[in-house]
């Protein structure tokens, strides 16, 4: 079963949590994930993974009312962003639990504000369904636009 684990950061303190990490803090955060994913790889548990940008580089898109795309800048509602995402094929939920709980202290500075243990704020894990055939990612419904 594929699962998505989402971390997520409060918009309003990207800066705090972002400045709350060294150089060195980074660099040792970047090695044990990267070690981590190269584990899932191992076990033909990887499928995907990315670090996003905060929000100063979100644009929220969404349809006119004369069908052309209005865009903004920044999220489409207050709160959390996605910092980043792991989506792994494993064999149980008690195994993307596991891999999720991993995630959220790997790598935290003791310094670094808003991190690890559930301060960052809670990592979500969704099971993820197939796509409809035809759908286009992004969209609402299963039938394509023409």
């Amino acid at each position: 079963m594929k699962y998505m684990i989402q971390m997520n950061v409060p918009a309003a303190e990207w800066d705090a949590v972002m400045s709350g990490y060294s150089e060195q803090d980074m660099q040792a955060m970047f090695a044990h994930m990267n070690a981590l994913n190269d584990e899932l790889t191992s076990a033909g548990e990887w499928v995907d993974g990315q670090g996003l940008g905060g929000p100063a580089l979100v644009k929220t898109v969404r349809a006119g009312s004369d069908g052309r795309p209005e865009v903004t800048d920044g999220p489409a509602r207050a709160g959390d962003i996605l910092a980043g995402y792991w989506v792994v094929d494993v064999k149980s939920e008690d195994r993307a639990l596991e891999i999720a709980r991993v995630l959220d202290v790997l790598g935290c500075p003791d310094n670094a504000a808003g991190c690890g243990a559930g301060r960052r704020g809670p990592g979500k894990i969704r099971k993820r369904r197939p796509r409809c055939p035809g759908r286009r990612p992004g969209r609402r419904g299963g039938r394509p636009r023409r």
